[in-house]
This record gives structure tokens, sequence and C-alpha cells, in this order.
């Protein structure tokens, strides 16, 4: 969602662990059940699927038959984040407070939330 409101030009701030969950609690060496073509993050311009990934760093692409190790996934959704999300605070919010009006934009307003998140 980030990468296409800030494609849009609508001023975001993400809070999250980037692969969080993926790099810390899944099983070491474990395979994803989606296919590499199921596995394409949503990228608002061409040349951020996975097997441009794999290509922009010389690996070979992974074909329908490939099991795709977590470890690629996650390699390729950081990248991602890099390319396309830019700047995240780690954390999680846990109470967003009221609205205060803070600047606008070519396309309206926009707003920017108290968030707190969590350390």
């Amino acid at each position: 969602m980030t990468v296409q409101l800030r494609a849009a030009g609508v001023r975001v701030r993400t809070f999250i662990e980037v692969m969080g969950s993926w790099r810390h609690a899944m099983a070491t060496g474990i395979f994803l059940k989606s296919t590499p073509d199921a596995t394409d993050l949503s990228a608002p311009e061409p040349g951020g699927r996975l097997a441009d990934f794999r290509r922009m760093h010389d690996e070979p692409e992974l074909t329908e038959l490939t099991p795709m190790p977590c470890e690629v996934f996650v390699r390729y959704a950081m990248w991602f984040q890099k390319r396309y999300v830019g700047e995240v605070a780690p954390g999680r919010v846990v109470a967003v407070d009221g609205a205060q009006q803070t600047g606008a934009s070519s396309s309206g307003s926009t707003t920017d939330r108290n968030c707190q998140p969590l350390p």
C-alpha cells in the first residue's frame, strides 16, 4: 500500500520491521508454497518483479517447478522495500490519536497523525 500511495504523490510514514516475522519466525531452510510468479510484489512501474530482482543480482530465473526458498523471498522483499518503499520507522503502531493538518500536496491536503510505535 505504501508503494502505491507514494507513487501517487501521497506523503506517508510507514511503521514496520521490514520482513520481521519472515526473518525471525520462519524456520531455516523452508520453501514457499507459492510459485515464483505468484510471489511478485506490486510495483508501481516495471522492474520490480522477482525475476527482475534475480536478473539484477545475476541469479538464474526460477521456474514454476523450482522450489522457492524463504530466504530468496526475504532478500527480494528487502530489495523491493529499499527500491520502492523507502524509509520506514521500525516498530508497530499501537495507537492513532486525532488528526492535525500539517501540509498540502498538489492533489489536496494530507494529514499527519500522532502515531506512537512500540520501541
